[in-house]
């Protein structure tokens, strides 16, 4: 099959590639440009993206070169289909060289050489004897040359034991572009490949100034240049034969006739004043032209115009800049006024009123002075308490603007006045939550009725040993109320009714809040929803849906109701409560109720709406309230004693800080990589509706970890990026007991981010961010993840993020 060796000056290199030319068309064209599919991809600048093609029919192979395309085939730049013959050498672009194979040729033209030897003897040339003083050389006959042509397709070079098919295609290269000389001839590869790179070289600089241009538009291609070359390759050698009626059969014959040796040495003269004139156009070519310094000239003399001009400007800025600058400073300056305070402008003035305001609403001062002047009240009354034994403790609370001191049912069932005692104080206020042990209810009292409450503690307890004299007072007992409520408030939850003034329906999921710790007990859900009721027009009726509510168990409190009020709007359309729940144990609390409610049309959308949990509690749930503080106390008293050898500097007033807690809420899937390659969320395995889930992991499979945070605050807390996920705190749980077993302490383990965080915005103020890690479990060396799990037993991990 005919096919394309490659050739190098390494012979190592040399005929390393192969290229087959099947029957029919095989195409030729860029590595670079997968696009089009080609048989041969070369790399390189020169080589285009559909560069030429060969055709191989009935055994006779051509090249056709595509417009513009590099091709030469023995050192002739070739444009038209041109037949390929065994052992032609083809250059494609700068630096592609093959030579062109064609077994079944090669075999025909041995065969034919072989005739011919055999037919051909001395006797039947008929040649002159040689002539003395001259050396005889007998010139090939090219037997594959085309009748119509003058020459051999391809010079044949000098035979030397060191030259290669590579040296013959580099110097026909250079014969194409200089002519031929015996100067060339004679170069090494070394010399031979320098001129070439020089040649190159000066085709590039010429390129770019096409008046410069040494042969014009047609280059070497045209045709005196072609015929210049036919005349120099005629007498390419000095050491041809002066003998020209030496002839083998079939040679073609100029005109008929022999040269004469006058003829040849002035066409040698001719032709060395041609390559001698070439020469010094190549070397002038090196030189830079005149018009190349004199445009350089000018592009540096626009650059220096050009700085200058930027300078000015810049200049011109600058005091521009100093002029305004100074003119706000002057009328900035701060006037005094007759008794020495600074004036303020009228802006200043607005600023001023709106800080003072801000402080004025928000009074932890004024709170903390309230709690250390009772103090001493507060330690009496609990002495007194338990020196009586009436099993009741008191402490300190903060009364909230709009906090709920008592259930609907105690205000409706009992007649509790409600919140009598705090009508005359303005809220926020400092109070007293009394936790009544024996009669399982929690009560606030305000300060006033807390000092009353006192000097009846005290009038008790002094006739506590003479019962001769209380016999005759009739006392109610201070430490409890005449008529106690039975529901004490759990927590309180906010909804904003934004989407009530939108008439959209909206689904929460909101945090119940304690009031006493401000600590999470549990989740309700509840959903708002446009009414389709008749109603007034200055007022927008809403439905609220009151789904469940999860997280607090039956051992803490039961008959569990909500209270819902719309602060500022009065009770009868904005207060509504639940039916009581119990028998729930550990399970949701299933309220599945839809309340009625209203606002004014004309209400700020700020409006939200209060939901309040009341339960009966139980004592588990007082002693959690009771000793919250004592644990508080203890970490604290932990942190001072960490730092009390360190000497600590006083803050300045301008670098206080005011604490702002922030919900976020995180969602966590971790993925394994199937069977087509891509990560599906494990399956999750919950025994209950309390139970959060476990995660079912295989072995040997690769993992990803994806943590989603979702929070309402996007605005103030601003939440730019994540810089690592860590994986670590192995534990094995034991169901039974649920009381979990540390392993081996082993360091945390950093998660590789497999993309950046990814930041969504959503229309109802929601921002999440979600972050995926790859996690090895096998960097942690512990046995809880290399080995199956035990039956009622769980591996539990943490994962925290910066």
């Amino acid at each position: 099959m005919p096919h394309l060796v490659n050739l190098s000056d390494d012979p190592l290199l040399a005929e390393c590639l192969v290229y087959n030319i099947k029957p029919g068309t095989t195409t030729v064209g860029n590595v670079e440009d997968a696009s089009v599919s080609t048989e041969i991809r070369l790399n390189g600048s020169k080589i285009m993206r559909d560069h030429c093609t060969f055709e191989n029919t009935d055994g006779f192979v051509s090249i056709i070169p595509r417009v513009g395309a590099a091709v030469m085939v023995n050192g002739l730049r070739t444009e038209e289909p041109k037949r390929l013959r065994s052992g032609n050498r083809i250059i494609l672009g700068d630096f592609h060289i093959f030579r062109f194979n064609h077994p079944q040729e090669a075999r025909a033209e041995r065969k034919e050489q072989s005739l011919l030897r055999h037919s051909v003897t001395v006797s039947q040339l008929g040649s002159p004897a040689q002539r003395p003083g001259h050396s005889r050389t007998t010139s090939k006959v090219d037997q594959e040359s085309e009748g119509d042509s003058s020459r051999p397709e391809s010079p044949q070079p000098l035979k030397s034991s060191r030259d290669s098919d590579w040296s013959y295609a580099r110097r026909e290269a250079a014969s194409a572009i200089l002519g031929t000389d015996q100067k060339i001839a004679d170069l090494t590869d070394d010399e031979l490949d320098s001129l070439f790179d020089d040649v190159q070289r000066v085709r590039a600089v010429r390129k770019a100034r096409p008046e410069s241009r040494l042969w014009g538009p047609e280059e070497e291609e045209s045709v005196s240049s072609y015929a210049h070359r036919e005349k120099l390759m005629s007498i390419a050698t000095s050491d041809i034969s002066l003998d020209t009626n030496l002839t083998v059969p079939g040679s073609p014959l100029q005109d008929g006739s022999c040269r004469s040796l006058e003829g040849d040495d002035r066409a040698v003269r001719s032709d060395d004043e041609s390559l001698q004139s070439g020469q010094k156009i190549i070397e002038a070519s090196f030189q830079e032209p005149s018009e190349l310094q004199a445009e350089k000239r000018h592009m540096e003399e626009a650059l220096q115009a050009a700085k200058a001009d930027f300078q000015l400007q810049l200049e011109q800025q600058q005091v521009s800049f100093n002029e305004r600058l100074h003119k706000a400073i002057v009328e900035r300056s701060p006037r005094t006024t007759d008794d020495g305070f600074t004036e303020l402008s009228d802006v200043d003035k607005s600023i001023a009123r709106a800080v003072a305001h801000s402080w004025h609403t928000f009074k932890p001062v004024k709170l903390t002075e309230t709690v250390l002047k009772y103090a001493t009240v507060l330690k009496e009354a609990q002495v007194i308490s338990q020196a009586m034994g009436k099993d009741v403790s008191f402490q300190f609370t903060v009364v909230a603007v709009e906090q709920a001191t008592c259930s609907s049912y105690d205000l409706v069932l009992l007649g509790i006045p409600g919140d009598d005692d705090f009508e005359d104080t303005k809220r926020p206020c400092v109070a007293v939550r009394v936790l009544d042990f024996r009669h399982r209810v929690i009560l606030l009292w305000s300060m006033n009725k807390m000092l009353h409450r006192l000097r009846e503690m005290r009038q008790m307890h002094q006739y506590l040993s003479r019962p001769d004299y209380l016999k005759h007072f009739r006392l109610e007992d201070p430490f409890t109320e005449p008529c106690l409520p039975q529901y004490s408030l759990v927590g309180e939850a906010t909804i904003p009714l934004a989407a009530v003034f939108e008439a959209r329906v909206h689904d929460f999921s909101i945090e119940i809040v304690s009031t006493y710790t401000f600590e999470a007990i549990g989740v309700i859900r509840l959903s708002l929803e446009p009414s389709s009721a008749q109603a007034p027009s200055s007022v927008i009726k809403f439905n609220v849906v009151m789904h469940d509510m999860v997280g607090f168990a039956e051992h803490e409190g039961t008959d569990v109701h909500t209270r819902m009020s719309i602060p500022g709007v009065d009770e009868d359309g904005g207060a509504s409560s639940t039916q009581m729940i119990s028998g729930f144990n550990e399970d949701p609390i299933r309220f599945d109720s839809i309340h009625s409610m209203s606002v004014p049309l004309d209400g700020k959308r700020s409006t939200c709406l209060l939901v309040s949990v009341f339960a009966k509690v139980t004592p588990m749930h007082m002693e959690k309230l009771l000793s919250w503080d004592e644990m508080r106390e203890s970490n604290q008293l932990d942190d001072i004693g960490r730092l009390q050898n360190e000497p600590e500097a006083r803050i300045a007033e301008s670098n206080f800080f005011r604490q702002e807690p922030h919900d976020v809420f995180a969602r966590v899937k971790i993925l394994e990589m199937s069977e087509n390659g891509k990560y599906v969320p494990v399956d999750v395995e919950q025994v209950s509706n309390v139970d959060v889930g476990t995660y079912q992991l295989r072995q040997g499979l690769q993992r990803r970890i994806v943590v989603n945070l979702a929070y309402s605050s996007a605005e103030s807390l601003q939440w730019k990026e994540v810089k690592s996920i860590r994986v670590g705190d192995l534990r094995l749980y034991d169901i039974r007991a649920s009381i979990p077993q540390p392993d081996q302490p082993n360091a945390d383990i950093s998660l590789k981010l497999v993309q950046k965080p990814h930041f969504v915005e959503n229309g109802n103020g929601m921002k999440e961010l979600t972050v995926s890690g790859q996690w090895d479990s096998s960097l942690h060396g512990s046995s809880l993840l290399d080995r199956p799990t035990a039956d009622n037993y769980h591996v539990q991990i943490s994962i925290s993020s910066k």
